[in-house]
């Protein structure tokens, strides 16, 4: 059985929140076609704020810094 530690997921999740971050446009530009064209920036915006909080604590669950 294969087992993720805290410090593999806290990667994954930085790497998740950075990768949607890029694609800010790119999700813009689909939700113009049915929406308003704002979920790319909605996104973005989320997954930045969870990246920072993600690094705002350590491994251990300590806050850090």
């Amino acid at each position: 059985m294969n087992v993720l530690t805290v410090e593999e997921l806290r990667e994954m999740m930085i790497c998740v929140c950075d990768r949607v971050a890029a694609e800010e446009r790119r999700l813009c530009e689909l939700d113009s076609f049915v929406g308003d064209g704002d979920q790319g920036v909605t996104a973005a915006r989320g997954f930045r704020a969870v990246k920072t909080g993600i690094e705002a604590v350590s491994v251990d669950g300590r806050t850090a810094g």
